[in-house]
């Protein structure tokens, strides 16, 4: 009864070894596929508007240009503050700043601190919003780029599948076709997956080039 009772554990070892390799046959194509239904209309949607699917939108480009004043005018009130600190010939601290025991000197550090403080408040968004078009372009360049990778995967993985069952068919291919399908496909389709992307991700900035960060001179550009 013992050894019966060992037997039949060995026996279920294949069962569920085939059983996995039909999940990794069913499941290779299946991720590809779905890969290439994801990232497809994502990609024709920005290669049909071309740079400007990327750029701001406007309200987008509204909040670019009101920040954009807000902060020149910040610079130019430092600007002016510091001229006329240098016109009065104020004293100035040890850490550079103009001294303020005259009322002239508080007024100018109180316009130096305001105007700081806008610039702290203000900068970070209006550089996020300069590398927006960026950002996205380099998102789309993922998709872009693992579309057509999953593409010629799973191009890969249908063509020697179907390859391996002919010659498997015609007694050519001796080995068990679920493991040559399996294994074979699997790994070369993996392998080509990656050196796809690896050459698309080289190539992709020359069909669709990035476009440059955000300023005034190019804000209506697209």
């Amino acid at each position: 009864m013992a050894r019966r009772k060992k037997k039949d554990g060995d026996s279920s070892v294949p069962g569920c070894l085939f059983l996995a390799l039909i999940a990794v046959i069913v499941a290779v194509p299946l991720v590809f596929l779905g890969m290439v239904c994801y990232y497809w209309n994502r990609q024709q949607d920005a290669l049909s508007k071309g740079t400007g699917a990327f750029w701001l939108d406007d309200a987008e480009k509204t909040r670019f240009a009101a920040l954009h004043e807000t902060l020149a005018h910040a610079q130019q009130n430092v600007a002016v503050a510091l001229a006329r600190g240098k016109q009065l010939g104020l004293p100035r601290n040890q850490d550079g700043s103009f001294s303020r025991r005259s009322s002239a000197g508080k007024e100018i550090a109180a316009a130096l601190k305001e105007a700081d403080a806008l610039t702290g408040r203000y900068q970070s968004e209006y550089e996020e919003l300069a590398r927006l078009p960026q950002q996205r372009w380099e998102a789309f360049k993922t998709a872009s780029v693992r579309s057509r990778a999953a593409r010629m995967a799973l191009l890969t993985y249908c063509t020697l599948g179907l390859a391996i069952y002919l010659l498997s068919y015609w007694k050519i291919w001796e080995e068990n076709l679920f493991w040559s399908i399996g294994i074979i496909c699997g790994l070369v389709s993996v392998v080509v997956y990656g050196c796809m992307a690896l050459w698309a991700g080289c190539t992709f900035a020359k069909r669709l080039p990035a476009p440059p960060l955000v300023d005034m001179q190019n804000l209506e550009q697209f």
